[in-house]
């Protein structure tokens, strides 16, 4: 379905501003896969 797609550019978009463009894909990737850990534990 779009649903898991569109959650993850508005993620990805989130991630990648302007001042945070030069990230690696392999960077944003992990990020993203880390996020849901990181609040269960924020």
């Amino acid at each position: 379905t779009s649903v898991p797609s569109e959650e993850v550019f508005s993620i990805s978009g989130d991630m990648i501003t302007d001042k945070r463009n030069k990230f690696a894909d392999k960077t944003v990737w992990l990020a993203m896969c880390l996020r849901p850990w990181w609040r269960e534990f924020k």
